[in-house]
């Protein structure tokens, strides 16, 4: 049983930093990028709102590592224990 918390816990860790990887960081690019465009264009009014959510954007990639990272936890210490327990039984 606590093995699937476990890894129930270590899956929604690894979607997080997935979800960091594969959306959160290329949109966060891809914002600031056209804000870049536009104010080399010198559309600066234009360009503020996408600088203005790509920073909105980038404030959510920290807490989400911190919790993917946390919830990673729980398997480690789960694959330490259970190894040192089947270590001892060897012995």
């Amino acid at each position: 049983m606590r093995g699937n918390i476990a890894h129930i816990l270590a899956l929604l860790g690894i979607s997080c930093f997935l979800y960091i990887v594969v959306w959160l960081d290329p949109e966060i690019k891809s914002l600031l990028t056209q804000g870049n465009d536009l104010a080399r264009l010198g559309l600066f009014e234009e360009a503020a709102p996408y600088k203005h959510e790509a920073m909105a954007l980038s404030r959510w990639m920290l807490p989400l590592a911190m919790l993917g990272f946390f919830l990673l936890i729980p398997l480690s210490f789960y694959i330490l224990f259970t190894s040192k327990k089947h270590h001892d039984k060897k012995k």
